[in-house]
Order: C-alpha cells, then structure tokens, then sequence
C-alpha cells in the first residue's frame, strides 16, 4: 500500500459523499450472524429491509418465460454518529461516509472490517469494486452561474459558454469516461439543478468521480483489494485536482 501523503483541505464541505461498493458471488443469508458479530460492536445501529427479486428462465419446451419471486435481504449498520454506514446483501457490501477525513479513514475501514467479512464469508473472487467521490463546488462568493469558471478547469466548463440570444442555461450535464491498465474511470460534472427546468438559483457545480474494476480480483491475496482501493484514491485525488483551479484550492484550504 502507497505510504504517499493525500492532500488534506481544511475546509471538506465541498466532498459530500464517499462511497466504496464490493460485489461479489452471492452468499446465504444464514451467514448474516458472522457479519453482525464484525460490525456491531462499531455499529450498533442495524436496520434489516426484505427484498424481492424476480428469476426469470426460459422453458423451452412449453416456449414460456417462468416467472419466481426469491427472498433475499438487504442489512444496513451505521455508527453511533450516523455519519458512515455499511450495507450488506447477498451479492456486494457497500460503505458510505458523510463525513469524510482522508483515504486514511476508508483503508482503515476496508482492513478492520471488509477483509474480515470477506475471509469469514469464504469470498474467493471479488467481481467488482467501485470508488465513487462527489464533490460539490458550493461557494456562495460565486452569484452567477459564470462565476463558476474561475473555480474550475475551463475545459471542464466550455458548455456552460454556449448559448443563443435571448436563452439561459438551466442544467449542463457532461461525461468523460477515462480508462487504466486495470480499471475505468467515469467523471461526470454539472449543474445539475434541482429546480428544473425553473432558473438556477442553487449554484452548485459538481465534480462526481467513479474509479471501477474492468476485471475480477482475487480474494485469497490479502493485498489484492486494499491495494486497489489505495489506487483508485489516488486516481481520483489527481483527477480533482485537475478539475479545480488555483483559486478555489486556496479557498478550501
């Protein structure tokens, strides 16, 4: 694991959501004791919600689709503060933060509590894990919608430029899709505006970023998946650092 320093900003508001998503094969719910007794004692606060899903199969001898409902579950911990929960199903286990320090805090999570659950579980192969940050650029120094641009990359914002005479832009929505050696990246940014298609009066412009696997990990090797979340983080910082100007970095700062 990188022993590299992330950059730290004193003022975090602009990161809402860190998000961090295992999928793997599918696992009995009988099991679901083994996870309580990881988790409870950090987070105590459980909430179980029943799930249906619907298996379809193809009979070709009476050439009909069999329609079966299964049970299945979804499990949700939170900490005592409410500010980062897990989820459980039968198929991936999710971590959400609210509040958010640095990577430091996911790694530690991922080693104390989402390794063990998989080792306990006997999960061989990891299917997929997924990084996600959503970043919102909410300073209210910024009045107008073009006042965005000088907190951004001006690549970033050359859409919010277009326009014909007498229209206004009310939501600008745009995708890049980035690849690795070994995993995806999809950055999207916008202003999204929640009050559409009415004026924006809200100026936030968010920078989302999504580092995802493109192959399947092996979960024997204990390295394998603290390893790759530590990239992805490091992915992603250099990414929001591209994104954002001089400026805005010494605002939150």
């Amino acid at each position: 694991m990188s022993k590299e320093k992330p950059i730290l900003y004193k003022r975090a508001t602009q990161l809402k959501n860190v998000i961090l998503r295992i999928d793997y094969p599918s696992f009995p719910a009988d099991k679901i004791s083994i996870i309580d007794w990881i988790l409870k004692p950090k987070y105590p606060i459980v909430k179980q919600l029943p799930v249906k899903k619907w298996e379809i199969q193809y009979n070709f001898d009476k050439d009909e689709l069999n329609r079966t409902i299964i049970n299945s579950f979804e499990r949700i911990y939170q900490d005592t503060s409410k500010t980062k929960s897990i989820k459980i199903t039968e198929s991936y286990i999710g971590i959400t933060y609210t509040k958010y320090k640095d990577r430091s805090d996911l790694l530690k999570d991922v080693d104390e509590f989402i390794q063990k659950i998989i080792d306990a579980l006997d999960i061989k192969t990891i299917n997929k894990i997924w990084l996600r940050y959503v970043n919102i650029l909410d300073n209210t120094d910024a009045k107008e919608l073009s006042d965005r641009k000088q907190f951004v990359n001006k690549k970033l914002t050359t859409s919010l430029e277009f326009s014909t005479e007498n229209t206004k832009t009310v939501r600008s929505l745009s995708q890049i899709h980035l690849t690795t050696e070994s995993s995806m990246i999809i950055f999207r940014y916008w202003v999204f505006n929640k009050d559409y298609p009415s004026d924006i009066i809200n100026q936030e412009f968010v920078l989302d970023i999504d580092s995802q696997t493109i192959f399947p990990i092996d979960a024997t090797d204990k390295t394998s998946i603290i390893s790759t979340i530590d990239q992805y983080n490091k992915n992603i910082q250099k990414i929001f650092e591209t994104a954002i100007t001089e400026k805005y970095r010494n605002i939150i700062k």
